[in-house]
């Protein structure tokens, strides 16, 4: 029997690190990128998109193509975006290529499994569709070093060939006027490439690139398939005649960018450049011509930009000069056009505050720290006729370059969440699907690992390995106060009551209570020792004067806060992961290796109830839902989150499967949320399949209470009655 599917509400984050892994599909309307073990579409958000009530979570509805068993390494779409292609890594054995097929074509998300193909070992690093959509190349890792082509449709590698001996080969692109011919390009090496259907072989020819020695990292091949151009390394972009195989020109980028150019793509009347260093450079460019002018650079943000992906259209086919709205006659038309031109010749404007909407075009850029640019470009200026960057840019989405550790809710609003993983913690705006403020600690080798709110939901508390508890102002992310040496490495932490105290739980077993005075000074009220081992999760009941502990020992443990001792201890064969109250703080329930559920009174430690997980596998995440705790989600190595009646364990629902294991969920208060994250740096949020009915029940509540206390009159209820039957004497039923 079928359960009902747990609505996915938005899904936010992306996998920036992979080379040219964001791509735009050609309907021009969705956008698709890898993400752990998958592959996600989503519609594209508008620059000046306003978002009206209730509606936040539209733009971040995305689908998922699962499949892969390894992260997804390499991704590319053909010309019509009929077909994807994914490539993965896996440890060790056969890396497949997934080629998916659109199934509908009303919806550009709509995609299934067409072909498979398995020849490759360990890695696939580079894909790449022909023009024509018939053929496929792809490039392995280092383990298997070798390049294939595929024909789409059998499915069946037409050749294959060991990857040229000078270098590892990092980047392939096909000419756009040949299904038989491709570019290699890699570390001191470039090649053309030829399949020969007659022999069924493959043949290249190394370019001459004389004394130069260059790490090359992209490939962008013009329109007419005369030039291809190469980023490196170095900063250098080096153009190569395609039927000479000879270098023609070397352009230096290193006066303007560093760490080398990571990615390239050919534009009407440009080239455009992600660089290492987290900027975009533009270079004009003629067709026909290997010569590149140096324009412009703009710095984007943090991390190199890996992918770099432009609109097939401009912004509207209106083509001109935009003229103010007072500009009704052709005389106002050209005294504009002629005061345009005079205060750019003498430096009093701006080119940007004059814009021709068709010759404009969006461009979207993707950074190996997870975060996704917008900015514009402009092919003719319409009245300096250049092509050039517009000022200014967009970060449209902020996500975890690493794996996600901790989630956490304020305790009375929903309206915003925090995450912690890698060097960073990021608060979310619930509603919109979108970060707010993005916290980075230095050095970035540290690794959060925990993270909490204060009760007033003003001031966020974080965990580190480093041993430090961490305290930041949620609004502008100023550092409040730092515990060094609060444990080994801070592996739980919860917000107490009145803003005034922290309890933390650390890898040696420790549990701690803090003290804290005026959001800036921190001091140590008490430490306690029962666990053996690290403590994994803390949860608070009896108004925060106790707390339950759960640890790798086997053990969990409900605290007295104001004695600071023991109050019962109750065991287990497992790893107790997770743990959660009911509202009622009559009952515990706990998660953990023993792929079990399991219900314990804390009065005596007593075993109420256990169900077995039905996928049976290990539960790392648990959450009750509030107010009324009538469910619980629980999420494990399976990555899906399952949704459990409280009362009866029985399974209601299920989620679709996340990219990568899950670490851990969180129940927005009030219910309406459930909010998980996983080790791919992926944060889902789902809808309560049963939120229609609790509103329902407390608008209910709400309407007797108003009843009782006076608040609504007798005439109010009729007057509400008279409505109400003279709404059903207009319904056509």
């Amino acid at each position: 029997m079928s359960l009902p599917e747990l609505p996915l509400s938005a899904a936010i984050g992306f996998a920036g690190s992979i080379k040219n892994g964001f791509l735009l599909h050609p309907d021009g309307q969705s956008q698709i990128y890898p993400l752990g073990a998958a592959v996600v579409i989503s519609k594209l958000a508008r620059r000046d998109a306003e978002e009206a009530p209730g509606k936040g979570h539209e733009k971040s509805r995305a689908t998922f193509l699962h499949g892969h068993l390894g992260s997804v390494t390499a991704i590319a779409v053909s010309t019509s975006g009929r077909l994807i292609a994914s490539g993965e890594r896996v440890a060790g054995g056969v890396a497949d290529i997934i080629v998916w097929e659109l199934r509908d074509a009303v919806s550009s998300c709509t995609y299934a499994v067409l072909r498979r193909l398995s020849l490759h070992v360990g890695e696939v690093t580079s894909l790449e569709f022909s023009a024509d959509e018939s053929a496929i190349v792809s490039v392995g890792g280092e383990q298997d070093n070798r390049i294939i082509m595929w024909d789409v449709l059998s499915g069946n590698a037409l050749c294959g060939s060991p990857a040229p001996v000078d270098g590892k080969v990092r980047a392939v692109a096909f000419l756009h006027h040949s299904n038989t011919r491709f570019i290699t390009a890699g570390e001191m090496t470039t090649s053309v490439w030829e399949y020969d259907a007659t022999s069924k072989r493959l043949q290249f020819e190394t370019v001459k690139l004389g004394i130069l020695k260059r790490d090359i990292l992209s490939i962008a091949i013009d329109e007419d398939d005369a030039y291809a151009y190469l980023g490196t390394s170095s900063a250098d972009i080096l153009c190569v005649s395609i039927p000479n195989r000879v270098i023609k020109e070397s352009f230096t980028l290193k006066k303007h960018i560093s760490r080398g150019v990571c990615s390239l793509i050919i534009v009407r009347g440009g080239l455009l450049a992600g660089g290492g260093d987290g900027s975009l450079s533009l270079m004009a460019r003629e067709r026909g011509s290997c010569v590149l002018k140096f324009v412009a650079c703009r710095a984007l943000g943090v991390g190199a930009v890996m992918s770099v992906a432009v609109s097939r259209s401009p912004q509207s086919d209106v083509m001109g000069l935009e003229y103010p709205k007072t500009c009704k006659t052709e005389y106002s038309k050209r005294k504009y056009v002629h005061e345009a031109l005079f205060a750019l010749a003498h430096g009093n404007g701006m080119p940007d505050d004059y814009r021709d909407a068709s010759q404009t075009f969006n461009v979207y850029c993707a950074t190996s720290s997870g975060e996704l640019h917008l900015t514009e470009y402009c092919a003719q200026h319409p009245l300096t006729g250049k092509c050039m960057l517009l000022r200014g840019s967009v970060c449209q989405q902020s996500s975890h370059a690493h794996g996600i550790i901790g989630i956490a809710f304020p305790r009375n609003d929903d309206q915003y969440f925090a995450t912690g993983g890698g060097s960073e913690v990021i608060v979310w705006e619930t509603s919109a699907a979108k970060s707010s403020l993005k916290i980075q600690v230095s050095p970035r080798s540290l690794k959060c690992t925990c993270v909490s709110f204060m009760p007033n939901g003003e001031v966020i508390l974080s965990g580190w390995d480093d041993g430090k508890i961490r305290a930041h102002d949620r609004t502008t992310g100023e550092l409040l106060f730092v515990a060094s040496g609060a444990h080994t490495r801070v592996t739980a932490l919860r917000g107490m009551k009145e803003s005034s105290g922290i309890i933390s739980g650390g890898s040696e077993g420790n549990v701690r209570l803090w003290k804290v005075l005026n959001n800036n000074v921190i001091t140590l009220e008490a430490s306690m020792k029962e666990h053996r081992s690290a403590v994994n999760d803390i949860a608070l009941l009896n108004d925060d004067n106790s707390a339950v502990t759960a640890s790798d020992d086997g053990s969990c443990v409900v605290w007295d806060l104001t004695r600071c001792v023991r109050q019962v201890s109750f065991f287990g064969s497992t790893y107790f992961k997770a743990i959660g109250v009911h509202p009622d703080e009559q009952q515990i329930v706990t998660t953990g290796t023993d792929r079990k559920i399991t219900w314990w009174d804390p009065a005596d430690a007593s075993v109420l109830r256990v169900i077995d997980d039905p996928a049976d596998v290990e539960l790392t995440a648990l959450a009750v839902f509030q107010p009324d705790g009538d469910l619980i989600a629980v999420a494990g190595s399976d990555r899906i989150i399952k949704i459990f009646d409280y009362e009866t364990g029985e399974l209601t629902h299920v989620s679709a499967r996340h990219a990568a294991p899950v670490s851990a969920v969180s129940v927005a208060p009030g219910g309406r949320f459930v909010v998980s994250v996983s080790a791919d740096g992926a944060v889902l949020i789902w809808s309560n399949p049963a939120t229609a009915f609790v509103e329902l029940k407390r608008e209910k509540e709400r309407h007797i209470a108003r009843v009782l206390t006076g608040e609504l009159d007798d005439d109010a209820l009729e007057a509400a009655r008279d409505a109400s039957r003279g709404h059903s004497a207009e319904s056509p039923c």
